[in-house]
């Protein structure tokens, strides 16, 4: 008898990349998505900010923030703001792919390469990391339709079995091509 592998579809909805530079520093950044032999989309990541879940409160941060809330009559309040959460010297930058994302026929990213090409004035202390925004197929109990369900969280491309990155850079540093490869 012959058995049918099941592979359920994947879709790369954006590439994220945290890069290391000061604060204020100018560079030029271009990241092209090939699959295959072609190039499916080329652009500039724009700044933005990496997402995470905070830890729980404890209950002395609960009070306080209890007693910030704003009561009739009362002039002002103690403000207190979580935000995103920064990592430090490294910068959050982000890429959404066009057209709903780029459609993978199996749940693996294979023959899928990313190059980034910067251009610095200083030469980069560490590798980029990079990341990536997926989502998966899902088929609704009723209907039976295909859904597309994007995950929460971004996903590290290291933790990708067949991932390679190379790091190429000009002799002054201020030229790299950052190639990885799944």
């Amino acid at each position: 008898m012959e058995e049918r592998v099941h592979t359920t579809p994947l879709c790369l909805k954006a590439v994220g990349l945290e890069l290391p530079h000061m604060t204020g520093a100018k560079q030029w950044r271009q990241l092209h998505i090939h699959h295959g032999d072609t190039c499916y989309y080329k652009a500039e990541p724009k700044r933005a900010a990496l997402p995470s879940h905070m830890p729980e409160l404890e209950r002395k941060h609960k009070e306080l923030l209890a007693f910030g809330k704003r009561r009739p009559g009362d002039r002002c309040s103690p403000h207190l703001t979580f935000g995103h959460w920064h990592r430090w010297h490294y910068h959050f930058y982000s890429l959404k792919l066009p057209n709903k994302g780029l459609m993978l026929p199996c749940n693996t990213l294979s023959q899928l390469t990313c190059v980034l090409w910067l251009d610095l004035y200083d030469p980069l202390p560490y590798p980029p990391i990079f990341h990536l925004l997926c989502s998966d197929a899902v088929h609704h109990p009723l209907t039976k339709q295909l859904q597309w369900k994007t995950h929460k969280l971004w996903t590290l491309a290291c933790l990708w079995p067949t991932y390679t990155q190379v790091v190429e850079q000009t002799d002054c540093g201020c030229g790299v091509r950052v190639t990885v490869r799944f």
